[in-house]
């Protein structure tokens, strides 16, 4: 029996890598530009809320300065 994939996992599997973080060239702002994306999906918030909950994890995780 092939198990459906959810729709969080086809989403994490689009913008999150193996490594656990977004996808994109790392300075680039191609990985905040992946973030923004998936929370707004994910979470079904404007790009402006999505925007501002990936600048928080930026400078939680260190990414942003």
């Amino acid at each position: 029996m092939v198990e459906e994939k959810s729709a969080l996992q086809t989403l994490k599997e689009k913008y999150i890598s193996e490594e656990g973080h977004f996808k994109g060239e790392k300075g680039s702002g191609e990985r905040f530009d992946a973030c923004v994306k998936y929370q707004m999906q994910k979470l079904d918030i404007s790009e402006e809320r999505a925007k501002a909950l990936c600048a928080f994890i930026g400078r939680k995780s260190g990414a942003i300065k």
